[in-house]
């Protein structure tokens, strides 16, 4: 997880996640998915979002999306 300053006062966060699963073999070391996320903060009330999962198959699911406060 990282965190920090972004533009105009905002912050911003990114995480990724990643489960392997023991019961797989065809996989590279048995990986399962791998999720991420990111959130940056346009000045103090505007947040811009985006996540995404991928499995061995491809991508899982894929999210882009804003948020406001006031």
């Amino acid at each position: 997880m990282i965190d920090g300053d972004s533009c105009c006062g905002g912050r911003f966060d990114a995480w990724i996640f990643t489960w392997f699963d023991v019961e797989k073999t065809a996989a590279f070391m048995d990986w399962a998915e791998t999720r991420i996320k990111l959130d940056v903060d346009i000045g103090t009330n505007l947040t811009l979002m985006l996540k995404a999962s991928l499995t061995a198959q491809g991508l899982n699911w894929f999210r882009i999306g804003a948020e406001t406060r006031w």
